[in-house]
């Protein structure tokens, strides 16, 4: 995994010429690659749309986050990944969000981009505003959603 040290992050984000939201008025979608991305992510925004309505769009359910480890194989750690984003988006004031998981491969999406491109064509359609992750992040699954976002 390719990683940005702290110090260059500014410089990298100045030259990026990431659009800027405005008070979106239409549908407002919020991309992740994994459950919790979107929660890191913009999760102080997302408190602020409290009772205004935001889907949420999931690529992976996480699953090889924790490929050794000894408590949970990978099909439970979707379930328990997919029951954290639910409960965490409560905690933001997002009760009954809208969630779309693709069910996508954890750490598998740069093989994975037609299907996801095709999916993100059909659920950005109608979108006001998109949140994504940033395409330069230096994590490969990130990166595959914030570009395939930006060109869908």
């Amino acid at each position: 995994m390719r990683q940005h040290p702290a110090a260059p992050w500014s410089e990298v984000l100045r030259g990026a010429n990431l659009p800027r939201a405005a008070a979106p008025s239409g549908q407002v979608v919020v991309l992740s690659a994994h459950p919790d991305d979107e929660v890191l992510g913009v999760g102080a925004w997302l408190a602020g749309r409290a009772g205004h309505p935001v889907r949420f769009v999931v690529a992976t359910d996480g699953e090889r986050s924790h490929p050794d480890s000894p408590t949970l194989t990978p099909d439970q750690l979707r379930t328990v990944r997919r029951a954290e984003l639910a409960e965490a988006l409560a905690v933001l004031g997002h009760e009954r969000p809208d969630v779309t998981h693709l069910g996508l491969r954890d750490a598998a999406l740069p093989q994975d981009e037609a299907p996801l491109r095709d999916r993100l064509t059909t659920l950005l359609a109608d979108a006001a505003l998109v949140v994504a992750p940033f395409e330069d992040d230096g994590h490969a699954d990130h990166d595959v959603v914030g570009r395939v976002a930006r060109e869908v």
